[in-house]
């Protein structure tokens, strides 16, 4: 037996996501045998490069196919009837529904292009209609994001640390895998003198931005009292020991949204601010101070301009003026 079949035969074949963690392969992929198994992998390995968005397909091509199981149906016998069954009685939102429905379609679309299955039954099944216009993620005015800021203590590490973090996805708008996934020499110098962020986005490609003066400051402390500027190679934004020093491993995304929560609750603000709260603080603050559409697009390393719209909460704002607009007969 090969170690691959000894693999799958005990059920070990896992799939590794972002921040550490695994996930098994699912025991319909399994039952159908070492060619499913490997296409399963490759699909997830090859195929979806973003971390974010694998550990989301495993999760919904595994509450699928954990659904197909318990109707005691094979990865052979799926009909679109059932696909569709599924994604009827689905009860996440639209946004969650849709993308549920394309890692199903995609991963049978791989297997079978890998002829694993004759057909894809999730092909003809559509999902709910989602259209959004405006983002639900909540962002802070210009005076909260000074708060939030200025509340950061500065006499520890970890206080220098958060501040430099906080101040690169406000002041760049940064993802927060971007802006975790930086090492020590993707904060530079240009050619021109000018100190700039390397940032990689969704695929890998590198995206530069100038540093703003403010971000440029707290990372300077904090590099400063790290004595990391000379390590090149390792992670710009590192976890802390028990012992209160740094470790070498980079800080994980969950803690980075642990502590976001942690320092907003301090400083009194929304419980609900998020590392993506940051990025729409900044794109909103930069558009509310006479910055252009394409040029906040750029920054922000959006291929299409309408996602850099759904952060832009100028228009949420409604005049006192406006509303006495509304008169009824002499009032």
């Amino acid at each position: 037996m090969s170690d691959s079949q000894e693999l799958i035969t005990a059920s070990r074949f896992q799939i590794r996501l972002n921040m550490g963690k695994t996930s098994p392969f699912p025991a319909l992929i399994l039952r159908e045998g070492e060619d499913a198994a490997r296409a399963y992998l490759n699909f997830f390995t090859a195929e979806i490069e973003n971390d974010n968005t694998r550990a989301a397909y495993t999760k919904a091509i595994g509450q699928f196919l954990g659904w197909c199981e318990e109707r005691g149906v094979s990865l052979k016998q799926v009909e679109p009837w059932m696909v569709a069954t599924y994604i009827k009685a689905h009860s996440g939102k639209p946004a969650t529904v849709k993308q549920h429905l394309a890692a199903i379609r995609r991963l049978f679309d791989h297997l079978q292009v890998a002829r694993i299955v004759d057909s894809n039954p999730a092909s003809p099944v559509r999902g709910p209609k989602h259209s959004v216009s405006k983002g639900s993620t909540p962002i802070m005015n210009g005076g909260d994001a000074y708060h939030l800021l200025s509340s950061v203590e500065t006499h520890t590490l970890k206080g220098l640390r958060d501040k430099a973090l906080i101040g690169v996805m406000l002041y760049s708008f940064a993802r927060v895998s971007a802006t975790l996934g930086m090492k020590v020499k993707d904060y530079f110098q240009t050619g021109r003198g000018e100190m700039s962020l390397r940032l990689r986005e969704k695929g890998g490609k590198a995206h530069e931005v100038v540093a703003h003066h403010m971000a440029q400051r707290h990372l300077d402390a904090y590099l400063e009292a790290a004595g990391i500027e000379g390590e090149k190679d390792t992670p710009l934004f590192r976890s802390m020991t028990k012992s209160h020093t740094f470790a070498s491993t980079g800080l994980s995304r969950g803690n980075a949204l642990k502590m976001i929560k942690a320092r907003a609750k301090a400083a009194g603000l929304p419980e609900g601010l998020s590392p993506h709260s940051l990025r729409g603080t900044g794109i909103t603050n930069y558009l509310e101070n006479g910055g252009s559409l394409e040029v906040a697009q750029r920054i922000a390393a959006h291929s299409d301009p309408r996602t850099t719209k759904l952060y832009d909460r100028r228009s949420d704002k409604v005049e006192r003026g406006e509303i006495e607009r509304i008169r009824f007969g002499a009032s």
